[in-house]
């Protein structure tokens, strides 16, 4: 869930996800009635029916130290991709239909390490602002060096164009899009031939 989807969720300018517990998230109703389902929840519903689920892994660009429950510490890229990697080999057929992915290089990487056959990728960022963290300035590059393993770039629509398309698939690599809606622009991405693109729109991507 993303905080623009939870203000729109509670009707609640400047909510935060990470500033309400599970039980309260689930505590509300879309406005169509639908519950706010756990990550385990959406795989079982999803996994099932569709040719592909992606799993958008939200971690922080710099790794930190997780303090544990048992006293222990830890990574919090390599905690995260075990329990990624559990999560999906908890759902049959996960492994060939799941894509992850996200904006930690380290993280896609530990993932790939461990799982090598796991379809991963990397998300390119839109640039940078005065508002965007440091740390995440490299992200915005889709030709880093850091992410040359993954087999999976996930791009914001706006820096998509066909020389980078063709970059991209050069260093063996699919193309996706995210998330573009609007008609015009769903268009111009379906023009470049992409391998897949992120909408909350389908109907107009189709």
């Amino acid at each position: 869930m993303h905080d623009r989807d939870l203000q729109q969720l509670l009707r609640k300018a400047g909510a935060r996800v990470g500033q309400y517990s599970l039980q309260e998230l689930q505590s509300h109703d879309w406005p169509q009635g639908h519950r706010v389902l756990t990550v385990q929840q959406a795989l079982a519903a999803a996994v099932p029916h569709a040719e592909q689920v992606i799993i958008d892994a939200k971690a922080a660009a710099v790794d930190e130290v997780l303090q544990l429950a048992n006293g222990s510490s830890v990574s919090q890229h390599a905690y995260l991709a075990e329990q990624l990697l559990q999560l999906m080999a908890a759902h049959e057929g996960c492994a060939s239909r799941c894509l992850l992915w996200g904006k930690a290089d380290k993280l896609i990487q530990l993932v790939e390490q461990r799982a090598p056959g796991q379809r991963a990728g990397y998300v390119v960022l839109r640039g940078t602002s005065a508002t965007r963290k440091e740390e995440q300035v490299q992200y915005s590059d889709p030709l880093r060096p850091s992410a040359d393993s993954a087999l999976v770039a996930a791009v914001h629509h706006d820096l998509l164009d066909a020389q980078l398309v063709s970059a991209l698939r050069s260093g063996g690599k699919s193309a996706y899009a995210w998330t573009a809606d609007a008609p015009a622009e769903l268009q111009r991405l379906l023009d470049l031939g992409l391998d897949g693109i992120v909408t909350n729109k389908p109907v107009g991507a189709s």
